[in-house]
């Protein structure tokens, strides 16, 4: 079972119409950020915290995951 296509899924575009960044609201309530370059975030939204050791997110990347898991 995909469980991806049960969960909340949000696609951030660019400038130029192509998805920079996909959001996916995990099942503990916690952001999965897929990056196009193929890297991958983690962020609780509850507390606006990158759990990925080493990432450092711009404010409207924490913005878009808070909105995504229904917070603001």
């Amino acid at each position: 079972m995909d469980l991806d296509h049960y969960l909340s899924r949000a696609d951030l575009l660019s400038c130029d119409g192509t998805t920079s960044h996909t959001l996916l609201l995990e099942l503990d309530g916690t952001v999965t950020i897929h990056f196009r370059e193929g890297h991958r975030a983690r962020v609780d939204p509850r507390t606006r915290t990158v759990l990925t050791r080493g990432m450092v997110l711009p404010t409207s990347l924490l913005d878009a995951a808070c909105h995504l898991a229904g917070g603001h």
